[in-house]
């Protein structure tokens, strides 16, 4: 009996293990790369990093309400089950994708985790409590390709109400969904004025004129000098190991003012801050849902 006892705490134990390198293994966003994502109006498909076989994940844009039943629950309790199906699934625009693309599906929905996935819409509530029907709803996520499922239940004997019911999720969207996945969004580049001008002005191409609050110099000695640093100095997304680059360069030069005399010259207080030379921009949008939620 004991030896029985260990036998079965034994497997218990390898069956946990199992289980939780299955949840350890489940992708998170951060796993794929966006950047070779493909798509067209149904859906989208971005492959894992790093992947040698084309394998990834799809989101699909055509998902649909799809009502499974009504059915019996047991004691006296009937059910209806709305599940969020794609389309593509029920056509051939999937399958055809996946062979025109020769790509692999993961087969795992990869979602952000404040997702709202077959939420019951408060138009859905309203009716069922119109109807005074005794129910309880309940979600449950996953069973790819489906997204999720909002289960309907309620007590047997009013087939009136029940046929009601059923037509009205027919016609009606009963359930929300609403995420966004979107690229990282990009940071501000800076061009690092203050050292470009220290470091001219340690050269000997700038001076500072503190009566009129500039730095002024000969165009020449300013060009000559600077066109000597790294392409670092101009965007911080470089780092000092990059060459310079004429376009950089340029919008440094374009921020001095030629006087009559052939002088330039730069505002000392432009010269001492940062300078934006690309805001920052929102991450590219890769897909979003928004079902029921007008």
């Amino acid at each position: 009996m004991k030896i029985k006892t260990t036998i079965a705490a034994l497997l218990f134990t390898q069956v946990a293990a199992i289980g939780f390198e299955a949840n350890a293994a489940r992708l998170t966003l951060n796993d794929i790369d966006f950047n070779q994502a493909v798509s067209n109006e149904h859906l989208v498909f971005a492959p894992l990093k790093e992947t040698t076989s084309n394998r990834g994940v799809f989101w699909y844009r055509d998902i649909q309400q799809k009502i499974v039943g009504p059915s019996n629950a047991g004691w006296g309790i009937r059910r209806v089950t709305l599940r969020a199906y794609p389309a593509s699934h029920d056509s051939s625009v999937y399958n055809d994708f996946v062979r025109d693309n020769s790509v692999y599906d993961q087969r795992e929905n990869v979602l952000p985790e404040d997702a709202i996935l077959c939420e019951p819409r408060q138009a859905l509530i309203d009716k069922l409590t119109q109807m005074r029907m005794y129910y309880s709803t309940r979600v449950t996520r996953g069973n790819y390709p489906g997204l999720c499922s909002l289960a309907i239940k309620y007590q047997e004997g009013q087939q009136g109400d029940e046929e009601e019911l059923v037509e009205y999720l027919q016609t009606h969207q009963a359930f929300k969904i609403q995420y966004k996945i979107a690229k990282p969004n990009l940071p501000a580049v800076y061009m690092d004025l203050p050292r470009i001008a220290g470091q001219l002005i340690e050269k000997g191409a700038l001076t500072v004129d503190q009566e009129q609050q500039k730095l002024v110099g000969q165009p020449y000695e300013i060009a000559f000098y600077s066109s000597q640093f790294p392409t670092a100095l101009y965007r911080d997304d470089t780092d000092a190991s990059t060459p310079l680059d004429y376009p950089s360069w340029k919008k440094f030069m374009d921020l001095f003012q030629l006087s009559t005399d052939g002088e330039a010259s730069l505002e000392q207080a432009m010269a001492d801050q940062l300078y934006v030379i690309e805001p920052p921009q929102d991450g590219e949008v890769i897909v979003e849902m928004n079902m029921g939620t007008e």
